[in-house]
């Protein structure tokens, strides 16, 4: 299985104080099962909140590569489990243009406890990226659509 990664921000985020002001983020997760299968679209959106709950310094915009996920480590990480689901995504690293990041996705349940579904570290990002130190979003994910697959 494979999940590909697109987050996109424009706050005021402190870091390590626990204050921001989330102007937009959005963010999608792609999965599919190989290179040559459809791709499960689901998106989330953060509008207008103060806190830590979505935000960057400035603006960030990630998208990772399509990363592999082993079904036997990653069993959480499926498409019947994402629609409907509470989510954080957090993606942290400076660059500018191309560079690693750290990527996390994790999974809230109705007690607030977290199941963390992929953390990756040092995940080369390719192409028209940037942020100052990370970006995150927290919300329900939303099933879009199904995509082809890519050429």
């Amino acid at each position: 299985m494979e999940v590909r990664i697109t987050i996109s921000s424009l706050a005021l985020g402190i870091p390590k104080t626990g204050f921001g002001f989330n102007i937009a983020s959005g963010a999608y997760v792609e999965v599919r099962a190989g290179q040559a299968a459809t791709r499960h679209l689901y998106g989330m959106t953060d509008l207008f909140s103060l806190g830590t709950k979505s935000g960057t310094l400035g603006f960030g915009h990630i998208q990772t590569p399509w990363l592999y996920v082993d079904p036997a480590k990653n069993a959480s990480l499926n498409t019947a489990s994402l629609n409907g689901a509470e989510l954080e995504i957090a993606v942290t690293g400076a660059l500018i243009g191309s560079g690693k990041v750290d990527v996390v996705l994790s999974k809230i349940d109705e007690h607030g406890q977290t199941t963390e579904l992929l953390n990756l570290k040092s995940v080369k990002v390719p192409g028209a990226s940037g942020q100052l130190s990370s970006t995150s979003i927290r919300n329900k994910a939303k099933f879009m659509k199904v995509l082809p697959a890519e050429e």
